[in-house]
């Protein structure tokens, strides 16, 4: 009887031990370290506080503002355009955090959006003449990957003086989503053909 008391013991009480302490450690950091990042994300300055910071300089370059005054002449009015928006702003987590964290403080270029409902229909990455920059403003392939699964096309589009509108135009309709072009196609077209 002593011999299956022991056996008991080790094949089943033990395992049983060992597994609730990994679940109370498991537990146990698991709160204080969302408690750590709860506290980083909310930590409020005091009013003496010494601030020191600067301005981070131009938003974007001449050569980028030129491009968006063409963009917006050349896209239909129920499209809007902005520079440099946070891609955790276009895209919002599901089940997977671990993509969603892997573009949590990067940006597009531009992206364009329904002017009615604000929703993202397009991004456009700006690609510079200059190929140090060029390099070093490539887009990151965690971006690439969450846009593709979102199903927002990507269009590269190099910067330079002057663009030509109607090719900017054929651009921007041939990389839109179909249900989105049907919602002003009729209108656009005839409107740029008068």
């Amino acid at each position: 009887m002593k011999y299956l008391a022991s056996d008991v013991l080790n094949d089943i009480v033990l395992p049983l031990i060992i597994l609730a302490g990994a679940v109370a450690i498991a537990l146990v950091l698991y709160f204080s370290i969302k408690r750590k990042i709860a506290g980083y994300n909310s930590k409020q300055l005091s009013p003496n506080s010494k601030i020191e910071v600067n301005i981070n300089g131009a938003y974007i370059t001449e050569k980028e503002m030129k491009f968006l005054e063409y963009l917006h002449r050349a896209m239909p009015k129920e499209l809007i355009a902005f520079p440099k928006v946070g891609v955790d702003q276009v895209v919002k987590p599901k089940k997977d955090r671990v993509a969603f964290n892997s573009v949590m403080g990067k940006y597009v270029d531009v992206c364009v959006f329904l002017r009615k409902t604000m929703e993202p229909v397009m991004v456009i990455d700006l690609i510079s003449d200059n190929p140090t920059v060029q390099q070093y403003e490539e887009m990151d392939s965690n971006v690439i990957a969450v846009l593709k699964a979102v199903k927002l096309s990507v269009l590269r589009i190099k910067l330079e003086d002057s663009y030509d509108i109607e090719t900017l135009k054929t651009n921007i309709l041939n990389l839109l989503p179909a249900k989105v072009v049907s919602l002003f196609k009729d209108n656009y077209i005839s409107n740029n053909t008068k």
